[in-house]
């Protein structure tokens, strides 16, 4: 990579066709390059597809896209799934224009430059779907098509920037001491102790233990003395509640002892305990304070002594008011920590513990309220055909596949889902009887059918099999509507998949599974 390569700046739509190699940071991109240069030096003439041969590079394939030129637009003839993870869109079998008019026209733009020209371009540019990546890098290389005379173009996608990246250097540049804990149980259900799971160098550097010895680790042997001065139970009312704390303790390290200001805040499945040494600052505050004091008492009139406490009154104010901006930077950050832990990784939808909380919530409403809701229990039909037939990399792009098609289906705001299993998803519609969920259920089911995934050049369809229920009301559980949706799930299994099955409560008898047929 160029030494000026980093200096590119991604605030706005940069478009190099010289030099290309020089502002490229990723080998893959100077890889790709090179190869379409040898080609085109060998052959005096722009390479072919089968003479460039993606395949040759398989560590590139899923950031790569292949489109053809129709008329005035360009067709998606393949998008690679982990280009369809990090944008969130998978454009295959779609056009260029199908995306926003702003970002259709800059694509396009370079797309049609390069064809006419025939020679490779290059871009930088800030994401448009902000989902994992900040920023991409783009080579565009035209190539010639099976009959010579017409052209497709080759395009790799490489991240510059990603989320994580940026998290980690906030979390590694705090100089307080940031921990995530995860409590242990006793077999009576009471929390005893906690595990460290993650910390950042700044703790390191305070307790003088290395990170990677930190994590896994028990708090309580990990840091002794934590029962003794009620830190500890503090911990444990934040584990319990839910409820912030803030406070300053005495704490000894190193047999020397100082003073910590603490912030504690849960997420779910833990907590973060953020740190910082106050000791200094503290015993400064306390002597500038008895300095005020003493020469207030001593000599009121003396300019020189009225100047230094002025001065001093100022010095306070500052530090205060860096302390204040420190705590908002940790809430920030701390913010950030709760919506990664309830969210799914591999999909981007909500994840378990986040539907049942929100589905709990939204029982209480409707036990207080009198009104209905119901759920929609749906799982991918033979996934582990996919699996075992594809690989697990298409397995996973099936289920990102299915969270974003659920996600269009629902209404923004209102009705709660997340994955809640391997391949199954939940999915509870307030204000919402039988037959409204039943049409919403299809309305997904249809989604999901539509959808189309290219795998080695052939395009499979993906379907699901729901089952839907209604809340029978007050005094049904959560557990148990979703064990009815469940059901119902199983019966439209057994009747072919690809279809919605609702459980219909009888009045005084039992379940019974109603089959609904489409139209």
């Amino acid at each position: 990579m160029h030494p000026e390569a980093r200096g590119v700046s991604v605030s706005s739509y940069q478009v190099i066709t010289e030099n290309i190699a020089v502002h490229a940071t990723k080998q893959e991109v100077e890889r790709l390059l090179r190869h379409w240069q040898d080609l085109f030096s060998k052959h005096g003439r722009i390479p072919s597809y089968a003479e460039f041969n993606l395949n040759a590079f398989p560590d590139c394939q899923g950031q790569a896209k292949v489109l053809l030129p129709v008329g005035n637009d360009y067709f998606y003839m393949y998008y690679g799934c982990d280009l369809a993870r990090d944008t969130g869109c998978d454009m295959t079998g779609r056009r260029l224009s199908d995306h926003s008019e702003s970002i259709g026209l800059k694509f396009k733009a370079v797309y049609d430059d390069c064809l006419c020209n025939e020679k490779p371009g290059f871009t930088v540019h800030a994401a448009e779907y902000k989902i994992t990546v900040h920023s991409w890098e783009r080579l565009v290389l035209p190539l010639a098509g099976m009959s010579g005379d017409d052209r497709i173009l080759l395009v790799y996608n490489a991240p510059r920037e990603t989320k994580h990246d940026i998290l980690e250097a906030i979390l590694q540049a705090s100089t307080n001491g940031i921990l995530a804990i995860t409590p242990v149980f006793e077999t009576d259900n009471r929390i005893c102790d906690g595990v460290i799971i993650a910390s950042n160098k700044a703790v390191e550097t305070i307790v003088g233990v290395a990170s990677d010895d930190l994590v896994n680790a028990r708090l309580l042997e990990t840091f002794p003395g934590l029962i003794e001065n009620g830190v500890w139970d503090r911990y444990r009312t934040v584990f319990e509640t839910g409820v912030p704390d803030q406070f300053e303790v005495s704490f000894a390290l190193d047999e020397t002892e100082t003073i910590f200001q603490v912030g504690v805040s849960a997420f779910t499945g833990g907590l973060t305990v953020t740190f910082a040494d106050i000791g200094e600052l503290v015993r400064a505050n306390q002597s500038l304070e008895q300095q005020r004091a003493d020469m207030l008492r001593a000599n009121e009139e003396l300019e020189k002594q009225a100047r230094e406490l002025s001065n001093l009154a100022r010095e306070l104010e500052s530090s205060r008011s860096t302390l204040h901006q420190e705590v908002k930077r940790r809430e920030e950050l701390e913010e950030e920590l709760r919506q990664i832990a309830n969210t799914d990784e591999l999909t981007g939808v909500p994840n378990r513990r986040s539907f049942t909380e929100l589905s709990n919530q939204e029982l209480k409403r409707a036990a207080r309220f009198g009104s209905a809701f119901s759920v929609v229990v749906l799982d991918v039909d033979r996934f582990k055909s996919f699996n075992d037939t594809y690989g697990h990399a298409i397995g996973d792009h099936v289920l990102r596949i299915v969270g974003r098609r659920i996600g269009e289906c629902l209404r923004a705001n209102l009705d709660i889902y997340g994955r809640v299993g391997g391949e199954e998803f939940a999915i509870l519609l307030p204000e919402t009887e039988r037959d409204g969920a039943y049409q919403a259920a299809e309305r997904i089911r249809q989604k999901i059918e539509e959808s189309l995934i290219g795998v080695d050049g052939a395009l499979l369809r993906v379907t699901a099999s729901f089952g839907v229920a209604t809340w029978a009301g007050f005094g049904e559980s959560l557990q148990g509507v979703l064990n009815r949706a469940d059901a119902a799930l199983y019966s439209a299994k057994r009747l072919g998949r690809n279809r919605v099955e609702v459980d219909l409560p009888l009045p005084n008898m039992d379940d019974e599974i109603i089959v609904v047929e489409r139209a």
